[in-house]
């Protein structure tokens, strides 16, 4: 939701003769920018954690149920397949060095 939506869905509900008062309009534009720019960066953290915060998997399980955790689905969005014997925190580490690439470039 862009700032000037969430400005006038909070205008929206004030009663009907408050919602053309020039500062209250003022209020709720300068209100809904900060909460815009809180927005992304509650979006950037999230972005940023999560290869952390997806469910691994056993280091012994077998690359099929390992492509299927919630982790393996992760790095299959960057081509990336768990390898025999590689544990969840080694393929978190290679999906972060790869979105890591892709944000930074060569």
């Amino acid at each position: 939701m862009s700032a000037d939506q969430r400005r006038r869905r909070m205008v929206g509900y004030l009663p009907p003769v408050l919602q053309s008062g020039t500062k209250l309009n003022l209020f709720f534009s300068t209100l809904a920018q900060e909460l815009e720019q809180m927005e992304g960066g509650l979006t950037r953290l999230m972005r940023s954690r999560w290869h952390a915060l997806a469910r691994g998997f056993p280091v012994e399980e077998s690359l099929a149920n390992k492509a299927d955790s919630e982790l393996g689905q992760l790095a299959a969005l960057y081509n990336l397949l768990p390898r025999r014997g590689e544990s969840a925190d080694y393929l978190r580490q290679r999906v972060a060095t790869v979105v890591e690439l892709h944000r930074t470039g060569m």
